[in-house]
This record gives C-alpha cells, sequence and structure tokens, in this order.
C-alpha cells in the first residue's frame, strides 16, 4: 500500500467514524437501519359539524348542513369551521352559513355547531337562532 492510499483509507475511517465518537446519546443509531420505529402521523382528533332546523315550519328534526348545498368545497368548510371556533366567531359563522342556504330555498331556523374529540366526545359549542331573515 502506498502513503496516499493509508492516508485515505485514514481519512475514510476518520470522516465515518468521529462522529459516532463525538455523538453524546444514541438517537441517530435510532434512526436508520434495523434500530428505526416506524413513521407515525399525528391524527387529527377534533371535528367540527353543523346541523339546522325549522321548528316554526313544523321539521324540528336537525338535519346535518352539507356544504356541497351551497357550492363550497369539504376541505374550506372544515377549514372555516376550525377558524371560526378558535376565533370564537362561532355564531357570525353560523349566520354566514344561514344566508346562502336560505338563497337556494332552504329554510332553518335553528343552526348548531359541534365539536367532536377523539371520535367519541361531542359537544354543542354554538347556537344561532334566525331572527327573520
Amino acid at each position: 500500500m502506498t502513503l496516499g492510499q493509508k492516508i485515505l483509507i485514514w481519512l475514510m475511517f476518520v470522516w465515518l467514524g468521529v462522529p459516532f465518537v463525538v455523538m453524546q446519546d444514541h438517537y441517530p443509531l435510532f434512526r436508520y437501519g434495523m434500530f428505526a420505529e416506524p413513521v407515525q402521523e399525528a391524527i387529527q382528533t377534533e371535528q367540527f359539524f353543523v346541523r339546522y332546523s325549522n321548528p316554526k315550519a313544523g321539521n324540528p328534526l336537525p338535519q346535518l348542513f352539507d356544504p356541497a348545498q351551497i357550492g363550497m368545497p369539504g376541505p374550506t368548510y372544515r377549514l372555516l369551521l376550525r377558524n371560526y371556533y378558535y376565533r370564537r366567531q362561532s355564531q357570525q359563522l353560523l349566520e354566514n352559513l344561514h344566508r346562502p342556504l336560505h338563497r337556494v330555498g332552504v329554510r332553518a331556523d335553528c343552526w348548531e355547531l359541534y365539536r367532536v374529540m377523539n371520535f367519541r366526545d361531542t359537544s354543542l359549542v354554538a347556537q344561532w337562532q334566525n331572527a327573520g331573515l
């Protein structure tokens, strides 16, 4: 072996070995190879939905609001529900959803926003009554 080859082998050893000598914990070893843990995504367990009813017209059973009724995409609708809830403007959201639905001919006087946590805990977080549009 020539001197150049020995230096090259020594530099490769230093380049590959020094990071393992100076590391303070074993975390890099758990990222790769046989010690790797499967990648897990955090699942969004908080959901919102809106129900409406028209008790004045003899239809007290609430119906689930579908954003397609007013031509709104589902992801946009879910984002709006979450956004208005955290800005504490849920009643304004319910009023804003009432207007376009009223324009397409659906009469709804009582609106409710629900929050579902962990796929089982459902709570009413906002309610809006139509005062006469």
